[in-house]
């Protein structure tokens, strides 16, 4: 039986999938690694609220673990960003998800002076490389074996 060490990846449903999690999660992580916590004066005065078992809940401590949870993975989306080899991968990237105000496709396009295809070239070459580091491949979608076999028959 022939193993394989590196199962085959399904380009599209990564790209797709690294395209969902950078426009929703790293804004999401970025708000809360740096957002402020205020203290709510309850019903009885008490800065602690309790709940209803009559214990205090932790809502500092809960928003410190929110907090360190947030800037950590932050940093684990950025350490991949930053790993990718090409720096004008590593620019596409940046320009189109983790700025304040995200660029679009023509502005990125004008600014570089880049062709529309040169850009999804760069984008989804850069997509790939963010999954291959981001958290060992945590984002990768592979093909399933029926439809290696297919693509094997259709080939031969």
């Amino acid at each position: 039986m022939e193993m394989d060490l590196f199962k085959p990846i399904d380009d599209a449903k990564t790209i797709d999938n690294v395209k969902r999690f950078l426009s929703t999660y790293y804004w999401r992580w970025k708000r809360t690694s740096g957002e402020s916590f205020e203290s709510k004066v309850t019903a009885t005065y008490s800065f602690e609220p309790r709940s209803y078992t009559g214990q205090v809940s932790k809502p500092i401590e809960a928003h410190v673990v929110r907090q360190q949870t947030a800037i950590k993975e932050v940093e684990v989306i950025e350490d991949a960003i930053n790993s990718i080899f090409d720096s004008f991968a590593r620019q596409v990237i940046i320009e189109r998800y983790c700025l304040n105000r995200p660029k679009t496709i023509e502005e990125i396009c004008l600014d570089y002076n880049y062709s529309v295809e040169t850009f999804y070239l760069l984008h989804d070459k850069a997509l790939l490389n963010f999954a291959d580091y981001y958290k060992a491949g945590e984002l990768q979608v592979y093909k399933t074996e029926e439809k290696e076999k297919k693509v094997r028959k259709n080939s031969e």
